[in-house]
């Protein structure tokens, strides 16, 4: 299989989805910098009315930080 194809079949299945949720540190941000593409993921989401909850397991930062 072509991966360009592959590529453009796994990026369908993603989009299709109606919610999401992702870990926050190494895919939000990294230490105190919000990496990039991070502002657009949130804007896809808010556009293209998907569900979206942010979760972590780390335990460096309180709940407001």
């Amino acid at each position: 299989m072509n991966n360009l194809y592959k590529d453009a079949e796994t990026l369908e299945r993603i989009r299709s989805k109606s919610g999401f949720i992702c870990d926050m540190d190494g895919v939000v941000y990294h230490g105190n910098k919000a990496l990039p593409g991070a502002a657009e993921l949130v804007e896809w989401f808010k556009r293209e009315d998907k569900r979206y909850l942010f979760l972590t397991n780390a335990s460096d930062k309180t709940p407001f930080e």
